[in-house]
This record gives C-alpha cells, sequence and structure tokens, in this order.
C-alpha cells in the first residue's frame, strides 16, 4: 500500500510538473527587469524601465509579435527600443504594438522584445495589461509571428486583479490555513 501511494505521488507530481512547464511555453509578459522576474514593485523612481518578455520560447528564432499593452494609473510611455535593429511597427493605435522584425530575432530561455521607458507622474497605484489586441488572431492572447505563420502566446498570469504587472501595492492575499484543512487533504 506505501508503494502504491509512493508511486501515485511520484506519477502526479511529475504530470504536474509537465502540466507546468507547457503552460509556460511562449508566455509573454510585462516585467521591470530584463530577466522577466519581477512584475511587482512597491516604488518606482519617476522614470523607470518596463520589459515585455517572452519566457520558454519553443522557436528558435521569431520573425515578430503582435500585443496590446495598456497601463492604467498616471503614467506615460516616453520612448521605445525594440530587440532587434530593424524593425516595423505596423500598427498605428496607442498600445498596440505589430513587430515585423528585418532579420529573425534568435530566442533564449528568456527574451525581451521591448524596453520602455516610462514616467510616472503622481505616486499612486499603476496595473499593466496584456492582450492580443490588433494583429493577433486572438484578442485574448498576444501572438508570436514565424516565419509567415502565426502562434498564440499564453500570459502570465501576474500580479491578479487582471493585472500582469503592477507598481504598488503588492501585497499577496492568502489565504486561511488550518490544521483541520491540511487534516482534510489526506481524508
Amino acid at each position: 500500500m506505501k508503494k502504491l501511494v509512493s508511486v501515485s505521488i511520484l506519477l502526479v507530481s511529475s504530470l504536474l510538473a509537465g502540466l507546468a512547464q507547457a503552460q509556460t511555453e511562449n508566455m509573454m509578459g510585462v516585467y521591470f527587469d530584463e530577466a522577466g522576474t519581477i512584475n511587482c514593485i512597491e516604488n518606482v523612481p519617476d522614470l523607470f524601465d518596463v520589459f515585455l518578455v517572452l519566457h520558454n520560447p519553443t522557436f528558435e528564432a521569431i520573425d515578430g509579435f503582435a500585443c496590446h499593452v495598456q497601463v492604467q494609473g498616471p503614467c506615460m510611455f516616453l520612448s521605445g527600443t525594440y530587440n532587434s535593429s530593424q524593425v516595423f511597427n505596423v500598427c498605428d493605435p496607442p498600445g498596440h504594438i505589430c513587430a515585423v522584425f528585418g532579420e529573425p530575432l534568435p530566442t533564449i530561455e528568456t527574451t525581451w522584445l521591448i524596453r520602455w521607458l516610462m514616467f510616472r507622474m503622481e505616486e499612486e497605484t499603476i496595473g499593466f495589461t496584456l492582450t492580443g489586441g490588433m494583429g493577433s488572431p486572438d484578442p485574448l492572447f498576444p501572438a508570436i509571428l514565424v516565419g509567415s505563420e502565426s502562434y498564440l502566446a499564453t500570459v502570465d498570469p501576474g500580479v491578479g486583479d487582471g493585472f500582469v504587472a503592477r507598481i504598488g501595492d503588492c501585497t499577496v492575499p492568502t489565504a486561511p490555513r488550518t490544521f483541520d484543512f491540511l487534516k482534510a487533504l489526506y481524508r
């Protein structure tokens, strides 16, 4: 019986680890560092950097991408730099990005796509959302362009309340855990 429980636990944990890896392939998010690890900070200086990052790409290189980044709060984009020397942004509305690279952009485990310089106008909470927008086959998900094909990217679940990144209020809500709750897991 103990062997059966041990084998079952091992199989379930392996399945969950594989599922977690599949969910993070071709995942885009908005971050405050180039490595794509910080998506919430309590405070920033008036001028700060924001990165659009692609995690765990399944392609050796990409030819472009399409997404919509929206900022909610007293903040404005000052400038943007793409991680490629030749880029054509074929979308016009603000916040919509339809970038096509002149040459394929080689990808690594974490590849930043755009670095924005932003200006914070007031000391209020600022939230960032990321969707497909114009140029993506699905308005909810960003798209990755490889050759003439378009692939949907997943979106980093972010910090909650629909935001993929936030400045201010980085508290993580926790559910109360009691001993009775833990015992119920094993009944």
